[in-house]
């Protein structure tokens, strides 16, 4: 309808957002747990966002709580290295890469360095990075044709400014 406007946006800097469902479930169990995510979002709500996903996959996978997981860092880390032995085989032999497998653990050495718990309790995995792209190719002209129908290939031409027009400058 002309008469009616959209809806605004807030204004504020920080726009009130709703956390999905993993995020909301492990930063409203732990005080602690929220004091880290609003300390790691203090340099990218993004990063922190990861990060707590992560942290709740981790503790799934444990079966405990982050609390639990620093008590255990604390009072035995050889249990909790077992644990996290454990679940980095369980990924690798889901065929997760060992690069995707090292990542995964950040956001628990994040947390523990929060907590101001020094616990050499990491499976040591190999780093190696680009291992994916071993086994990426190049595409076909007939799949590319398959992903790029002609609406898509001209809402990217809309959207970057490519047209016939713009050619002509």
């Amino acid at each position: 309808m002309p008469g009616k406007k959209a809806p605004q946006r807030p204004k504020s800097p920080e726009r009130h957002r709703k956390e999905p469902g993993r995020l909301r479930g492990i930063l409203s169990g732990d005080q602690k747990v929220r004091e880290w995510y609003e300390e790691r979002s203090l340099r990218s709500r993004l990063s922190a966002d990861t990060y707590a996903r992560q942290l709740s996959l981790i503790c799934d996978s444990l079966k405990m709580t982050a609390e639990q997981v620093v008590v255990l860092a604390r009072d035995d880390p050889d249990r909790l290295r077992s644990l996290l032995t454990g679940c980095a085989s369980t990924l690798k032999r889901n065929g997760r890469l060992d690069s995707y497998i090292s990542k995964w653990f950040e956001s628990l050495k994040s947390y523990l360095r929060f907590r101001h718990v020094r616990a050499d309790v990491f499976p040591k995995i190999s780093k190696t990075k680009g291992e994916c792209l071993l086994r990426e190719r190049v595409p076909s002209p007939e799949e590319l044709g398959r992903t790029w129908t002609a609406e898509r290939v001209s809402r990217l031409n809309l959207v970057s400014g490519v047209d016939s027009s713009a050619r002509n400058l």
